[in-house]
């Protein structure tokens, strides 16, 4: 990952006060998806299945997908 996007995305942090999510087009998260999920907050995790779309939904397109906080994780890490 490019030391600038974390460094970027630390500075609007900082700025917002905002949550950063991730949608990953890959189910493979190794190499500098592993740094940028480092700086994000939320992972929406699985992929969009049309068959299973519901408008409801926050954050998420299908009822498939899950929605992870990444801070939990990183607290029982």
């Amino acid at each position: 990952m490019p030391q600038s996007w974390n460094q970027t995305i630390e500075g609007k942090r900082e700025e917002h006060l905002g949550l950063y999510w991730i949608y990953p087009r890959t189910t493979e998260l190794g190499g500098y998806y592993t740094e940028l999920l480092k700086c994000c907050d939320v992972l929406v995790d699985g992929p969009f299945i049309l068959s299973e779309r519901d408008l409801s939904l926050t954050f998420k397109g299908s009822r498939n997908q899950r929605n992870i906080q990444l801070n939990k994780v990183k607290e029982l890490a």
